[in-house]
């Protein structure tokens, strides 16, 4: 595997590539759940490239941008095993240089859900990643469902810019107990992990009185929030369900395919999770 420090390695080094190229963005602490976007790069693409880089533009002030974890060594080895040709590992200021102009895009989904919460995390979400589309010029861009409104705002700013990349979404990576993977999982204690493992137990609970026949969006919530950890309950950011084409919000019943879309305080951790219903 070949490792790019800085711009001029990455172009010197990709230049005269002539065939379909995976791109897995990442912020490294690799988990499973970023092993799989590099598998399936490396069967469905000729050359894949990865990323790491810890994007300071979508953390607020408030946020764990410090503490987030590193483990840039560890990274390495395990896509040097995996078999990954390329490694982008860019300083700040090879994607934020003192020209930088940032691009004038924002979604109308950049407000809701998410974007309620942590207002400025899609204006940086999409910098990062359009800056990092620039400078690797990928065929093929691989993401995890788990972070749905995220794969929806860069699929949407992909189309707008008319970027010729197509954008795989992959399927959520769970522990044993059905916890979404995340790098912000080694933040909990053994304790909170019991706990976390409730939001996709109530998750399924409430896919489950859908696909039973109940298409009423209050009852689906209400649902998931009765079989949510107690605790768990008074620290819920948001429970919405989304149209899976629009991710409009659905009120009333539920007439096309949605997402159950959650956010949820375990401790000082703030988890994201959803499913689908299918109609």
């Amino acid at each position: 595997m070949k490792i790019f420090r800085n711009n001029a390695e990455l172009m010197q080094g990709i230049q005269n590539l002539n065939c379909k190229i995976g791109f897995v963005p990442t912020m490294g602490a690799l988990h499973s759940g970023h092993i799989s976007l590099f598998k399936q790069s490396l069967l469905e693409t000729d050359k894949t490239i990865g990323s790491i880089f810890v994007n300071p533009k979508q953390f607020s002030p408030s946020e764990d941008l410090n503490r987030y974890p590193k483990n840039l060594n560890t990274d390495i080895n395990q896509l040097k095993d995996l078999g990954v040709d390329y490694l982008f590992v860019p300083s700040i200021d090879d994607i934020y240089p003192d020209n930088f102009e940032e691009i004038d895009y924002i979604s109308d989904l950049h407000g809701i859900l998410e974007g309620s919460f942590r207002p400025s995390h899609f204006n940086g979400v999409v910098q990062v990643v359009y800056r990092l589309l620039k400078l690797v010029h990928p065929d093929y861009l691989y993401l995890g469902k788990k972070d749905a409104q995220q794969l929806k705002i860069i699929s949407k700013m992909i189309d707008h810019y008319k970027m010729p990349i197509k954008v795989k979404s992959c399927e959520i990576i769970r522990d044993q107990s059905g916890l979404a993977l995340s790098s912000r999982n080694t933040y909990l204690s053994t304790q909170e992990k019991l706990q976390a493992s409730t939001i996709y137990k109530s998750l399924c609970y409430a896919r489950n009185h859908f696909d039973n026949g109940n298409r009423s969006s209050s009852e689906i919530i209400k649902t998931f929030e009765k079989n949510l950890n107690d605790q768990l309950v008074k620290n819920i950011d948001y429970v919405s369900i989304v149209d899976e084409t629009t991710f409009m919000i659905t009120n009333g019943n539920i007439e096309n395919n949605a997402l159950l879309l959650v956010a949820v305080k375990v401790g000082a951790t703030r988890l994201i999770d959803n499913v689908e219903l299918l109609v």
